[in-house]
């Protein structure tokens, strides 16, 4: 019979377009947490950085939720990584012929949810 504990972690306003960041969600989904930490690590994308904060951030209440029971990344899986469309910062900037261009500066939301299976004898 095997248990499993789940918890969550949100991170919001990432500065991190949702496009970008599905990208690398896909990757990492179904991954062992320890696994994912260190890919996250070693990527260069520079959203990467905020989905790595976010898992440890997941793992870190999974153990504070199961009464100070320290969990094992490796006994983790990440099992539902979203990354959502946030606000739009719009941004002005001179243009062609005295007009304006728009710069869009995209940000994001990133949702984790991460289970621990725990083998019961």
């Amino acid at each position: 019979m095997s248990e499993k504990r789940t918890a969550k972690a949100m991170t919001k306003n990432a500065k991190l377009s949702a496009k970008k960041g599905k990208r690398i969600a896909s990757m990492i989904r179904g991954m062992d947490a320890f696994t994912a930490i260190n890919t996250l690590k070693f990527m260069k994308n520079a959203g990467s950085e905020y989905i790595r904060k976010t898992i440890e951030s997941a793992v870190s209440n999974l153990s504070n939720f199961n009464d100070g029971h320290e969990a094992d990344p490796k006994n983790i899986i990440v099992k539902e990584l979203i990354v959502e469309q946030g606000p739009t910062l719009k941004r002005m900037r001179p243009g062609p012929m005295g007009r304006a261009s728009i710069i869009r500066k995209r940000k994001g939301h990133i949702k984790v949810t991460v289970e621990e299976i725990i083998e019961g004898g």
